[in-house]
C-alpha cells in the first residue's frame, strides 16, 4: 500500500527547505490586503465555507463581506458577514467597497468579463482589486484543462484528503497578464501590476522525485526571468478616481 501520508511528509520537508524565503501566494496576498484594508469597507470574492482568507481583516475593516456559492460557515465568531450569491449578480449596491479581493476563484469563471463588470461595479472610486489565480500556463493548470472534473476531485481528495476546496470545473478564461489587461480595460479599471509568483509544486506533494522535479523547474524558469509560466498570478487593478 502506498504511503501517500509519508510522501506528502517528505515533501513538506523539502518545502521548508527550499521555499522558507519565498513569499508565497497566501502571504503576498494578504500583505496586498492588509496594507490597504484599515477601517475599510472589504469584500472578498469567492470566500469559501470557512472565509478563511477574510477572517482576519475583520477586525480591521470597517465592513467584511465574503461572498461565494457555498454558504460561508466559518468555524469561529466573526464580524464577517457571510453571503450566498453568484459573482455574475453580486446582490449589493454600487461603490460600496474600498478594497475587494479574490483568491483561486478566476479559473472557475465561466464568464469573466460578466463577473468583473460587477467587481468594478461594487468598488468604489479610488478602490483597488486584488486578484490571486493560478496561471494558464503552469503545468498545473495545463493538465486540469485537459481532464474532467472528476478526475480532479478523485486526484485532490486522494492527495490531500476530504477539505481540499478546489471542485469546481475550470475555464483559465482570465488567466493569463494579457486576459487581465484587456478585460480591466472593457470594464473601466487601471492595471497597477500583473506578475507572476513563485510557489512550490503543491501538485506533486505525492511524489517526492516530482516534487524535486518541479522544484528544479521552479528554479529554472525563475532564472531565466519566464513570468508567464509561474504557477500563480497577482493582478492589483485600481478603480479611476472621480474627477
Amino acid at each position: 500500500m502506498i504511503d501517500l501520508a509519508g510522501r506528502r511528509r517528505r515533501c513538506e520537508e523539502m518545502v521548508r527547505a527550499y521555499y522558507a524565503d519565498v513569499p508565497l501566494r497566501d502571504k503576498v496576498l494578504a500583505r496586498e490586503v492588509a496594507r490597504r484594508v484599515a477601517g475599510q469597507a472589504v469584500l472578498d470574492a469567492g470566500c469559501g465555507s470557512t472565509m478563511e482568507v477574510l477572517l482576519p481583516f475583520g477586525p480591521q475593516a470597517r465592513l467584511a463581506v465574503g461572498i461565494d456559492l457555498e454558504t460561508p460557515r466559518p468555524a469561529q465568531k466573526t464580524n464577517c458577514l457571510g453571503m450566498v450569491a453568484n459573482l455574475e449578480r453580486i446582490p449589493i449596491r454600487d461603490a460600496t467597497f474600498d478594497v475587494v479581493f479574490s483568491r483561486s476563484v478566476c479559473e472557475h469563471l465561466e464568464h469573466p468579463l460578466t463577473v468583473f463588470q460587477e467587481l468594478a461595479r461594487v468598488l468604489r472610486p479610488g478602490g483597488t482589486l486584488i486578484i490571486t489565480t493560478p496561471s494558464k500556463y503552469d503545468y498545473g493548470s495545463l493538465v486540469a484543462a485537459l481532464t474532467p472534473t472528476a478526475f480532479h476531485r478523485s486526484f485532490l481528495r486522494r492527495v490531500f484528503g476530504g477539505g481540499v476546496y478546489d471542485n469546481f470545473p475550470v475555464f483559465y478564461r482570465i488567466n493569463t497578464a494579457g486576459a487581465f489587461r484587456r478585460v480591466a480595460a472593457r470594464v473601466g479599471l487601471e492595471v497597477v501590476s500583473v506578475r507572476g509568483l513563485r510557489h512550490y509544486p503543491y501538485y506533486l506533494m505525492f511524489s517526492p522525485r516530482l516534487f524535486r522535479v518541479g522544484v528544479w523547474y521552479d528554479r529554472l524558469i525563475t532564472r531565466w526571468g519566464l513570468d508567464a509560466l509561474q504557477p500563480t498570478i497577482l493582478a492589483v487593478l485600481r478603480k479611476p478616481a472621480e474627477v
